[in-house]
């Protein structure tokens, strides 16, 4: 997710290049360069970002609604929720988040991983 200056919070995918480790202002060109939206990519489905605290900031109510499903909940609390297609049983899902403080690419003080285990496949597709 990110967020850009006069805009709502975005869900993209990109490539994490190893030479990002090392906060090569070249990798993060590439990472941002090669962003796509996250809806935009086959296998995500019912992409939706939740981030009532910019509901306010001037944004057409319809791109708001196009782009987030912005329920009750925390004013703090920014929510991705999407379905995504595997191929194959997965026994575990190996996840990981960061949240800047600020909109620029960088180290991130809060960061985690967590996993998804006993996974139950949806059915019907």
């Amino acid at each position: 997710v990110t967020h850009e200056d006069d805009a709502m919070p975005a869900a993209h995918r990109t490539e994490l290049p190893p030479q990002a480790k090392a906060y090569s202002s070249d990798a993060f060109a590439t990472m941002l360069a090669s962003r796509t939206p996250l809806g935009d990519v086959e296998e995500y489905m019912d992409v939706s970002l939740e981030a009532p605290m910019f509901s306010n900031i001037g944004v057409d109510t319809m791109a708001r609604a196009s782009s987030s499903s912005l329920t009750a909940g925390a004013e703090d609390t920014v929510s991705l929720h999407f379905k995504q297609v595997v191929e194959g049983e997965l026994d575990v899902m190996n996840l990981m988040y960061a949240i800047g403080m600020t909109s620029q690419l960088g180290s991130h003080v809060t960061r985690g991983c967590f996993q998804l285990e006993a996974i139950t496949p949806c059915s019907g597709g």
